[in-house]
């Protein structure tokens, strides 16, 4: 065997394959032959699970669900209510969910219960048979009235949902039952009930609210006819009188002359003020020149006189500076202005002073009418002296009499608003849908259940062919040859079908066009390729399983060999079985096994009928006794096949299986090159990388694998030219 073949062609495969394709890819094509092989298990997956949908829709008892609505409405009652406008009512969350509750308290399902008479419903179980097993324990105990109806409660409730629909004020009220009428009348009389409840809550408040009131109103009644007599009786003992506005004669006069005094002095300092800014503006120093210059002087004062004049002297100012800019200080018109100026301040002092002197007068009236009142006032409050502790008396008596009166005519309103709803009462909801009869059933839902049912299948079914497929270590594609374990891939060679006994070892010679004969031509380019290069005479076609079609694709390997003009060797090394022999030239009762028994000489027997190119080794008809493995690695087996180099250019040699014994083992050493033979989807890879790695360490060459018996669709996608002719 050549050193750089055996170097070159003998890698050591890798020690745990992945049974999936190149590891951490899963690409489109693995998805679609992952289909295909398990396309009976996923749809059986898909037909038992629809079939189960199919069984549910079919035997489920119909569910009807009817729906009302009810709003939580306060301004309803609050138009009846006299106190509406002192207080608010508001509707937050948690009064909201207390109403949700309320509905499903015992008490609003207790009257549906009864109303309609759902005990004597079997639909609600109160007389459902006993279960099996406490039938097995023992006879049930017949149930109380009571405990019928609990019972029914607990069925009724379960039937009934009630929901607060997002943040508003509506309450939603759903019921499921078997009759679609029995569904909105169960969820109207639900509906009802809560109203009747709502209703009969506030009158029986109403009615206490009543009584209480009642008791109250007397009470407070006689102690404010109490407090107001001893007020009268106080008022006349100590001869006070009552004026205007209900006060005192002596606080009214007293507070009248003290209203007099503030208005008086306020008058004085008005008037003392104005005095006084008069007299600072009338100093010898330039009282005029103040004056003019001062215009909310002029104003405050409220003197037509001085504001004229002061509009005059500014105005005669101004033409003044202009003829003394125009013509000069000394021109004869500006003189006469500034003597008209002159003239215009001595009026307004003149004013000036008479305006003092009035104010002056006002001023000592205001002053002497303030000492007037002042000691008046002070008469009047050294003579009501006496009657203040009186006075004080007075108002304790009557303060306690406006409590009383107040309390009185609030529990009053309150009386006559509890007496309003308790003989008209109005409830704080209303129902704004009522519960219609439902149309269709809410389930079982038939389109729904079977497109579930339709995709749960599916998911089933991928769910178990990917399970499979992890499972299941067989090898299908080239991929796997090339990225596990490290090999060329040969080919890979359809199936025949529908061949008869023999004629699958003729298979190219029978039918040169077809599909097969095409694959193997694939397998007999990388041979050719491989014997180019590496001068190989002798090559081993070898399978890790019995039914993998090693022999038959060594028989119509060895026979293309022969069509191209190469003399051909076919050796039948199975002495167990001898597939080719049996097949090829049966009859022929001596061969291999005698030429290593008893040293006999081989003689091929020519196996193709028109060309001498070809003859076959047969395995022959006696078993050694020492067993076939160790005869067939004996000298003896190397010596034939140098005597066989001799007499063709080519040997394919017929292995046995590797997993059945240690004959190909054995032999294939002695070969120049070994190709193995994997059933497609049959092989197992750890099992066939276990067997070439035992080939590995005994430094077999091994030239590719071939993948056979693959199904018609694989050999068109991995490329075929059938059809072609």
């Amino acid at each position: 065997m050549p050193d750089q073949l055996q170097a070159m062609m003998c890698p050591v495969p890798q020690a745990s394959p992945v049974p999936l394709d190149v590891p951490g890819t899963f690409a489109l094509a693995d998805i679609t032959a992952m289909l295909r092989r398990r396309g009976v298990l996923i749809l059986g997956c898909v037909l038992g699970v629809l079939a189960l949908a199919v069984a549910y829709v079919t035997l489920a008892t119909p569910i009807y669900i009817a729906t009302g609505r009810v709003v939580l409405d306060t301004m309803t009652s609050r138009q009846f209510e006299q106190d509406s406008g002192g207080r608010e009512m508001t509707v937050d969350s948690s009064m909201v969910e207390s109403q949700v509750e309320t509905i499903r308290s015992d008490a609003v399902l207790t009257a549906v219960v009864r109303r309609f008479n759902l005990v004597a419903d079997e639909e609600f179980g109160a007389d459902r048979p006993p279960s099996t097993l406490s039938g097995i324990l023992g006879a049930r105990p017949a149930l109380s009235a009571q405990d019928r109806e609990r019972r029914v409660l607990e069925s009724f409730g379960t039937r009934l949902t009630v929901r607060r629909i997002a943040t508003s004020r509506v309450i939603e009220i759903t019921l499921r039952s078997r009759d679609p009428n029995k569904a909105a009348q169960l969820a109207a009389g639900v509906a009802e009930a809560y109203l009747q409840d709502l209703l009969a809550a506030r009158t029986d408040a109403a009615r206490k609210a009543t009584a209480w009131l009642d008791e109250r109103l007397a009470e407070l009644r006689e102690r404010l006819s109490q407090a107001t007599q001893a007020v009268q009786e106080f008022r006349t003992q100590n001869n006070l009188t009552l004026g205007a506005n209900r006060v005192l004669l002596d606080e009214q006069q007293l507070g009248e002359q003290s209203s007099q005094l503030t208005a008086a002095r306020a008058a004085v300092a008005e008037t003392r003020a104005k005095l006084e800014r008069l007299e600072a503006v009338l100093t010898p120093q330039g009282a005029d020149e103040v004056a003019i210059a001062d215009a909310g002087l002029s104003e405050s004062l409220r003197n037509e006189v001085l504001v004229r004049l002061r509009q005059q002297y500014l105005d005669t100012a101004a033409r003044e500076a202009e003829f003394s800019a125009r013509f000069g200080r000394e021109h004869r018109a500006a003189q006469q202005l500034r003597e008209q100026m002159q003239e215009l301040r001595r009026s307004i002092t003149n004013e000036l002073r008479r305006v003092e002197q009035s104010y002056r007068n006002e001023y000592e009236v205001a002053r002497a009418r303030e000492q007037d009142l002042a000691q008046g006032l002070r008469n009047a409050v050294g003579a009501s002296a006496g009657q203040r502790q009186a006075q004080a008396r007075l108002r304790e008596l009557e303060s306690v009499a406006d409590t009383y009166r107040v309390a009185f005519e609030n529990l009053l309103q309150r009386y006559a608003g509890a007496v309003q709803q308790q003989s008209f009462p109005i409830a704080d909801a209303r129902i704004i849908t009522p519960p219609a009869r439902p149309l269709e059933p809410s389930s079982p839902k038939t389109e729904l259940t079977l497109l579930l049912g339709l995709v749960l299948g599916g998911i089933l079914g991928l769910g178990a062919a990917i399970v499979r497929e992890r499972l299941d270590h067989g090898l299908r594609r080239p991929e796997q040859i090339r990225g596990q374990l490290g090999l060329p891939h040969l080919g890979t060679v359809p199936r025949l079908r529908g061949a008869k006994a023999g004629w699958a070892y003729r298979a190219v010679t029978r039918d040169p066009t077809s599909g097969f004969a095409d694959a193997l031509r694939e397998v007999k380019l990388s041979v050719d390729a491989a014997r180019s290069e590496y001068g190989l005479r002798t090559i081993g076609v070898v399978a890790l399983d019995a039914d993998a079609g090693a022999s038959t694709l060594a028989a119509n390997l060895a026979q293309l060999q022969v069509m191209t003009g190469t003399q051909v060797l076919l050796v039948d090394a199975d002495l167990r079985r001898g597939s080719l022999t049996r097949a090829m030239a049966e009859g022929n009762r001596r061969g291999l096994a005698e030429a290593l028994v008893g040293g006999d000489a081989v003689a091929p027997v020519p196996v193709v009928a028109g060309t001498a190119r070809l003859g076959l080794v047969p395995a022959g008809g006696t078993l050694p006794a020492v067993g076939t493995a160790e005869m067939l690695g004996t000298p003896a087996m190397a010596r034939i096949l140098e005597e066989l180099r001799t007499q063709a250019e080519l040997i394919v040699v017929d292995l046995p299986p590797l997993s059945v014994a240690a004959d190909a083992r054995m032999l294939a050493p002695m070969l120049d090159g070994l190709v193995v033979v994997a059933e497609n989807d049959r092989t197992q890879m750890d099992a066939l990388a276990e067997e070439l790695r035992r080939l590995a360490g005994l430094r077999v060459a091994v030239l590719g694998v071939v993948i056979n018996k693959a199904s018609a669709g694989r050999r068109k996608r991995a490329g075929s030219a059938k059809g072609y002719r």
